[in-house]
């Protein structure tokens, strides 16, 4: 009587689990809903962020005063040019206009 080797029993691979949203960072572009604008700045939402987390500023400066190209609800294309944390540990993201893709 021979022996038969064990057979392996296939493991399925376990389902990836959601990473947590990560913050944009320096130098990196991402799209976000206009919260709020007016002649001082826009506000952006950092998507997977509560705007009491973390929000993204597009000042009147940046934009040459022209925040009025910005309406509420819309979504806007920003590169992230500097980030702050405030002691209550809001996370400020100071923000410019990205380029657009090239398809």
């Amino acid at each position: 009587l021979t022996q038969q080797p064990p057979v392996a029993i296939p493991q399925r691979p376990e389902p990836p689990r959601p990473t947590a949203p990560q913050l944009p960072t320096l130098g990196e572009i991402f799209v976000g809903k206009v919260t709020a604008s007016d002649e001082t700045a826009v506000l952006i939402a950092v998507p997977g962020f509560g705007d009491d987390t973390a929000i993204g500023i597009l000042s009147a400066d940046v934009l040459g005063g022209r925040t009025d190209r910005y309406r509420v609800g819309n979504a806007a294309r920003v590169e992230v040019t500097n980030v702050r944390t405030l002691k209550s540990g809001r996370v400020i993201l100071e923000l410019k206009p990205a380029a657009k893709r090239k398809e």
